[in-house]
């Protein structure tokens, strides 16, 4: 089938894109069920994996690491200061020089290339974030007009697209939710809302699961709408969640950082938190 690609083949396996990735690069963790159905869907719909740039081990001695310029400082997130620390624990272990670098980006736009870009020395490249398409593009051609060739090691952490050349690793989502769900409707939980957030890749794969879910079970989703993934956008939710809403036994965060604010906003206003049914 023309035009196939990973989230297509997701779809039709009826899993995530991150478990198709680990069936194709011949991970763990996958069932050998599941991992049947991924490659029958591979089959049926034409779908081609990317080529790798071939590249030894032993030719890496410097690798590039871009990430988002988050506010006020990009280490403070909880999330990706491990995403951080452990791509800088396994460049140290492989004795590979790591360059870190945030972007400097207005909108969709990259402001300015990275310096990193013009170090000859880099063999590679990790991009982390839901860096947009756009800046994506810029950076792919400026690194490739560097070295004079059209191909160039990207690897995308926790960003995807449609129609995705790059490799990426992402969170399997969808599991993560649909599990989070099952435990609250083994708690006898029925009336759960949703908080959530920006249009980032994980963020809307964890929405429409929720959705998915609960519609699956016959229930209604509540979705409370969050513009950012911070303690105070957890709070916020809460706070509307509470005034238009009183019936909501349980709350779906979008991220930790989220549920830290509404599990704080919550006990301010004198209601139990992690207290499950006998």
């Amino acid at each position: 089938m023309p035009g196939s690609n990973m989230r297509k083949v997701a779809d039709s396996a009826g899993v995530s894109i991150g478990t198709v990735s680990r069936v194709l690069n011949n991970q763990p963790g996958v069932s050998e069920m599941t991992r049947e159905r991924v490659l029958a869907a591979v089959q049926e719909l034409n779908y081609l994996v990317p080529k790798r740039v071939p590249i030894t081990r032993s030719q890496v001695t410097h690798l590039g690491l871009l990430i988002l310029p988050l506010q006020p400082d990009p280490l403070t997130n909880p999330f990706y200061t491990d995403v951080y620390h452990g791509v800088e624990q396994s460049c140290r272990e492989a004795h590979i020089n790591l360059s870190l670098c945030a972007l400097d980006i207005a909108g969709d736009r990259l402001r300015s290339i990275p310096a990193l870009t013009q170090d000859d020395r880099i063999s590679g490249v990790i991009m982390v974030g839901a860096i947009p398409l756009p800046v994506l593009e810029e950076l792919s051609c400026a690194l490739m007009a560097r070295r004079g060739h059209n191909r160039f090691p990207f690897v995308l952490a926790n960003n995807w697209f449609p129609g995705c050349t790059w490799d990426a690793v992402v969170i399997d989502n969808a599991a993560g939710v649909t599990l989070a769900l099952e435990s609250l409707f083994k708690w006898g939980h029925h009336q759960i809302a949703f908080i959530g957030g920006p249009r980032h890749p994980s963020i809307l794969e964890r929405t429409t699961t929720y959705e998915k879910v609960m519609q699956q079970h016959g229930l209604h989703p509540r979705i409370i709408p969050a513009s950012g993934l911070d303690p105070q956008d957890g709070e916020c939710a809460v706070d509307e969640l509470l005034r238009s809403s009183a019936d909501a036994t349980a709350i779906l965060c979008a991220n930790d950082s989220q549920a830290i604010g509404a599990m704080r906003r919550l006990k301010e206003q004198g209601h139990a938190v992690f207290r499950r049914p006998s």
